[in-house]
C-alpha cells in the first residue's frame, strides 16, 4: 500500500512538474511560447546567423484597432480574439517557424530558413485568413499590420532585430493597417497592401 501511494504521488509530482514547466515557457490564453521564450528562440537563430550565414526572417504582428475591440466589445471578446487569431496563426506557421505572444495583441514568428520574399507570401497568408474570419461568433472581423526584417550582418542583437521588424509594423499601421511592410536593411522599407 505504501509502494502503491507513494507511486502515485511520485506520478502526481511529475505530472505537475511538467505543467509547471509548460506553463513558464508558454502563454497560457494561447498556447504560443510567451516572451521570454520566443526571445530566446530568435536569439538562437540570430546566433545560428551569425555562425552560417543562413537566412531567416523575424515577423511582428499586431491586430489593428484592438483597443476598440475591448473598449466597444469588452474584455472577454478580446481575450478570444487573442485565442481565435493565435489558432489561426499557428495554422499558418511551418514546422520550423516559432510563434509566440509579444504581449497584448502583439506576436511574433522567427522564420528560419527564409528570405523576406518567401516571408511575405506566409504573411499575406495570415493577413487573408484573419480578414476573412468571423471572430467570436459574432461575425466580428479583424485585420492585421505586419513587419517583416530578414537577418542581416547590420542587427547586433535581437532587440534590434525587433525593432527593426517592429519600425516595419508600426510602417504598416501608419499607411492604413491591414498591409505587410518589409524592412530589408535598417534604413530602408518596402510596402505591400492588399
Amino acid at each position: 500500500a505504501i509502494g502503491a501511494a507513494s507511486r502515485l504521488l511520485a506520478q502526481k509530482t511529475l505530472r505537475q512538474k511538467r505543467e509547471f514547466e509548460r506553463a513558464s515557457r508558454f502563454d497560457a490564453a494561447t498556447g504560443l511560447m510567451n516572451r521570454q521564450q520566443w526571445l530566446y528562440a530568435a536569439n538562437q537563430e540570430l546566433d545560428r546567423f551569425a555562425r552560417t550565414g543562413r537566412p531567416a526572417v523575424l515577423m511582428m504582428i499586431d491586430i489593428d484597432s484592438f483597443k476598440q475591440i475591448n473598449d466597444g466589445q469588452g474584455h472577454t471578446v478580446g481575450d478570444t480574439v487573442i485565442e481565435e487569431f493565435a489558432r489561426l496563426m499557428k495554422a499558418c506557421l511551418r514546422d520550423i517557424d516559432t510563434g509566440g505572444r509579444y504581449g497584448g495583441d502583439e506576436f511574433g514568428i522567427v522564420m528560419p530558413e527564409t528570405r523576406w520574399e518567401e516571408a511575405i507570401v506566409a504573411a499575406e497568408r495570415l493577413r487573408r485568413q484573419v480578414a476573412a474570419y468571423a471572430f467570436s461568433g459574432i461575425d466580428l472581423r479583424c485585420t492585421i499590420s505586419v513587419g517583416l526584417s530578414e537577418v542581416n550582418s547590420a542587427i547586433a542583437s535581437v532587440t534590434d532585430w525587433i525593432n527593426i521588424a517592429d519600425t516595419a509594423l508600426y510602417g504598416a499601421k501608419r499607411r492604413g493597417r491591414d498591409c505587410i511592410e518589409v524592412a530589408r536593411l535598417p534604413q530602408q522599407a518596402c510596402t505591400f497592401m492588399s
